[in-house]
């Protein structure tokens, strides 16, 4: 899989609660696309483990930022992007040094 966004990579399960919503806020050429996932159940446990997760993505600058206000679950997190090709990718830890 090329092209990505990996944030948290989790299997979530919508049907168990929580809602996920999104908004494009500003104007060409600065608007930004704003993702968020609150309180949602992951599969196969169906426990809710999120409260707040947001992703935006700015338009013209190409800067993706992730929030995580908390994720609960007890199943390996991955948060990271790669390219197209996959000849290039950032995992959370080089994002964050």
């Amino acid at each position: 899989m090329n092209n990505f966004i990996a944030f948290p990579w989790l299997d979530f399960y919508q049907p168990g609660g929580g809602n996920i919503s999104y908004r494009t806020v500003g104007t060409a050429p600065n608007r930004t696309f704003v993702v968020s996932y609150n309180s949602l159940a992951t599969y196969p446990t169906f426990t809710v483990v999120s409260d707040t997760i947001q992703l935006r993505l700015y338009e013209t600058t190409n800067i993706i930022e992730m929030y995580i206000k908390s994720c609960g679950s007890t199943n390996p997190k991955v948060l990271g992007i790669e390219n197209a090709t996959g000849s290039n990718g950032l995992s959370a830890y080089e994002l964050w040094l």
